[in-house]
């Protein structure tokens, strides 16, 4: 039998993202979070203007900052409120915002199958040293506070409409990282791209099930070479050497409770951190767009306390 080529592999991984998301019925990306450091707090008028146009309390908090020694955090704003904040406080710097990505799906079941694929095959470009986390349902691809991070979660209805989702969010934090994404400034976010941020951050991946075997053919025979060449040892078993490597690769990428069968049932985020010297000739890529087909940038309209609402009048389709 013919092997297959790297273009047919990516054709067959391409029909299963289509197959894995084709209960979502619509794909949302807004702001959610945006934390902005300032110099000074803001004054009881602007503050209740503020508030009037948020729509709930503002929290003001101290900062590690010397030169900005105040913390803004806006959860959902609207374009009002950070226009005004903007023009109130010329003088801020945005060191931490939110992207999320909502798939509206059908129901509950739908979004976990979602977010089950999608923590399989989504992989994080630039990743140092980052471990994967699961933390009470949300898989988290970084340590909290780290500078990049990836969030995924399904057990909360879309801030957007309210109905099944599953929830992928893209967080940033520190004022250098923030820059580098050209937001240091409110009025930066108010411009800036979600779309291409989103596709600098992440790809859908897959392991070619035979280069993996082949790796792990390999692996065994250096293992099998290496444990020959000690004085005093029998000679061992290829098979049996073949078994060991199979369990050694499974343990490193078990998550908690979850010990995979196989590499091929592992994350393949999970595989690349821990074997990236035997996994980097057994992946395919697949870039973000085919997530975000259709997705629609919306912004929250200034709303009464304790409600939620999304404008869909200037909403962006991509």
């Amino acid at each position: 039998m013919a092997r297959k080529t790297i273009a047919e592999h990516k054709r067959e991984f391409t029909k299963l993202v289509g197959t894995a998301l084709s209960l979502v019925t619509a794909r949302f990306v807004y702001v959610d979070t945006v934390q902005v450091l300032l110099r000074h707090t803001l004054s009881q008028a602007e503050a209740r203007e503020l508030q009037q146009m948020y729509g709930g309390k503002i929290p003001m908090e101290r900062s590690r900052c010397f030169a900005y020694p105040f913390r803004l955090r806006l959860q959902q704003p609207s374009v009002e409120s950070l226009k005004y904040l903007a023009r109130i406080v010329p003088d801020h710097l945005v060191n931490r915002f939110d992207i999320p990505l909502d798939l509206i799906v059908p129901d509950v079941e739908a979004a976990r199958g979602v977010q089950e694929f999608l923590r399989k095959h989504i992989t994080q470009k630039w990743r140092g040293r980052r471990r994967l986390r699961v933390v009470q349902g949300t898989d988290y691809w970084a340590a909290p506070w780290k500078r990049r991070n990836l969030a995924l979660y399904s057990n909360l209805p879309s801030k957007v409409c309210g109905n099944p989702a599953a929830h992928l969010e893209f967080r940033f934090y520190s004022a250098a990282v923030c820059r580098s994404y050209e937001v240091s400034q409110l009025k930066e976010l108010l411009n800036f791209d979600p779309f291409r941020v989103i596709s600098r951050n992440v790809r859908l991946s897959s392991l070619i099930v035979e280069r993996v075997e082949e790796n792990l053919d390999e692996l065994t025979g250096q293992t099998m070479l290496r444990n020959n060449r000690r004085r005093g040892r029998m000679r061992t078993n290829r098979d049996m050497i073949r078994e060991s490597v199979h369990n050694w690769c499974a343990r490193l990428v078990q998550e908690g409770d979850r010990k995979p069968s196989s590499l091929n049932d592992a994350r393949v985020q999970s595989c690349i951190d821990f074997l990236p010297k035997y996994m980097s000739r057994a992946l395919i890529h697949l870039p973000p767009e085919l997530l975000l087909m259709g997705a629609v940038w919306v912004w929250h309209t200034p709303r009464p306390p304790n409600q939620h609402a999304i404008s869909r009048e200037s909403a962006v389709p991509h």
